[in-house]
């Protein structure tokens, strides 16, 4: 079992004080209500129109590091451009766990297989979003 130990604070080598992941999407309400309403992160901020770019902030709260989807005045679909992009959500509850899936399932998507199929015989669940990037939820012992 591969556990990672993320120090805090972050390293002197990287003083950063927060970390953010941003991605275009031409499916901005649909790619919002996935993540939002179906994985279940908080909208921790949003902008609208910054020079022709609205957003959306989605993360935990009170954590340092969080999913920013933006939609741009060209936004063009944006296809995930391989199945090993996507996110890992490390869920320690089995029930919570199950709770989110069902969410998902709910809103009309299905499981799919990961590309790597180490994490579906670990336990994990993957669907795509709206874009069709995997999303990966995983027991916290994975």
């Amino acid at each position: 079992m591969d556990k990672t130990v993320i120090p805090t604070p972050w390293p002197g080598r990287m003083p950063a004080s927060r970390f953010r992941v941003m991605r275009p999407t031409a499916n901005y309400e649909a790619v919002l209500a996935f993540y939002e309403q179906g994985v279940g992160l908080d909208r921790l901020g949003e902008f609208v129109d910054h020079d022709g770019y609205d957003g959306t902030m989605l993360g935990l709260p009170a954590e340092t590091y969080h999913l920013e989807i933006i939609r741009t005045p060209d936004a063009d679909a944006n296809p995930c451009p391989n199945k090993d992009n996507g996110l890992v959500f490390y869920i320690d509850d089995p029930d919570a766990l199950a709770e989110v899936v069902a969410r998902i399932r709910a809103m009309g998507y299905s499981p799919v297989s990961a590309r790597n199929p180490w994490w579906g015989n670990h336990g994990a669940v993957t669907f795509e979003d709206p874009d069709g990037w995997p999303v990966i939820l995983s027991p916290s012992n994975s």
